[in-house]
This record gives structure tokens, C-alpha cells and sequence, in this order.
């Protein structure tokens, strides 16, 4: 009888613990030092999943694939993003601690020259940026930088009609309707394809 009794009981646990696990649930806290943060978005990265962090700093996803880990990170208004870390299912102790954005920027800092000829005495920095990104003439100190798409986007045409608001040919597109989004803020719309453009 004790050992019926027993299998019952275990099977009883095991089926508690499995219903957890087909649940799909993970949660924690955000924490900022000691204090609980509330209000903390809590993203599923890749995914447009979050939540937000409760009084006391709890947060909780429920309905996620079993067999998956899913990576969270969490911000929140005057804190760095913080996490990233994959959490698998059934973790409900989960910590992401934030760390503030100072207040005011750093008066030690030591502001670097890119080229080599600019460097300070008193630096002890002997790797300006020239020293491995300057071409085989040493003429062109960022040539490599100069080749890439972001150096380059005053001459992009794709660039240019999104910034001025026009197509290719200089024709004036529709007028920007503005959506916002948690994470986001403010963010242009897509144009309307049912309205001349």
C-alpha cells in the first residue's frame, strides 16, 4: 500500500511539473541595486513579445514553446539595457539587474585622437584607429571607412528620397503619418498605397 501510495504521489508531482513545462511559462524580477524597478519593459529578443515589470519588480511570459531557451532583456527610462541571456522554461527566479546612465558625462575622460600624428604625449594609447585602418599609401587614413554604405549615404539615392520625402525624380511623396510604440516612440507610418503619391 505505501508503495502505491508513493507511485501515486510521484506521479502526482510529475504531472504538476509537466503541466508547468506545457504551460511554457518564465518570470522574475528587475532589480536596480537593491530596488525593485516597476515599470521595466521586458523583451523576448527577436520577437515583439514583452511585458512590463510589476510594483515589485516581477514579471512573468506565459505561453511560450516548450523545448525553446529564450533570450530577455530589459530596459527602462535613464538605465542601460541589460540581459541576453537564454532562460529555459520553468524559470522563475530570473534577476535582471539595471545600472543607471550617469547623470553627468565623466570629467577623466580622455578624449582620443583618430590619427596617429594627433595623438597626446601623455596618452598611454599607441593604437589610433589610422594605425589599422589606413590603406597600403598611407595617404588615405580611413579609406576603409570611406567604402562603406554609412559613410556613403549623402550619395545613396534610396537615402536621399527618404530623407527629403520625394522619389527619384524629385516629386514630392504623401505626408508622414506617425505611429508610437512602447519601445520605440514615435515612428513614421508606411505610406498609403490607395493614395497618389
Amino acid at each position: 500500500m505505501r508503495k502505491r501510495k508513493a507511485g501515486l504521489i510521484c506521479l502526482t508531482l510529475g504531472s504538476l511539473a509537466a503541466c508547468t513545462m506545457r504551460k511554457g511559462q518564465i518570470s522574475g524580477s528587475i532589480i536596480a541595486g537593491d530596488t525593485p524597478l516597476s515599470g521595466a519593459i521586458i523583451r523576448i529578443q527577436t520577437t515583439s513579445q514583452y511585458t512590463l515589470s510589476d510594483e515589485d519588480g516581477s514579471f512573468e511570459f506565459t505561453g511560450l514553446k516548450r523545448g525553446s531557451n529564450y533570450a530577455l532583456t530589459a530596459w527602462a527610462p535613464g538605465y542601460y539595457i541589460a540581459g541576453g541571456i537564454p532562460v529555459s522554461i520553468g524559470t522563475t527566479d530570473y534577476i535582471i539587474e539595471l545600472q543607471s546612465i550617469p547623470a553627468r558625462d565623466n570629467p577623466d575622460y580622455q578624449w582620443l585622437s583618430a590619427y596617429q600624428d594627433n595623438q597626446d604625449p601623455a596618452s598611454d594609447e599607441d593604437n589610433p584607429c589610422q594605425k589599422c585602418h589606413s590603406d597600403s599609401s598611407g595617404l588615405m587614413p580611413f579609406e576603409e571607412w570611406q567604402q562603406d554604405s554609412h559613410s556613403q549615404t549623402a550619395f545613396n539615392p534610396v537615402f536621399l528620397t527618404m530623407y527629403s520625402g520625394t522619389d527619384a525624380a524629385g516629386n514630392p511623396g504623401q505626408n508622414t503619418q506617425i505611429g508610437t510604440s512602447c519601445d520605440y516612440g514615435n515612428y513614421p507610418l508606411k505610406p498609403d498605397p490607395d493614395q497618389p503619391d
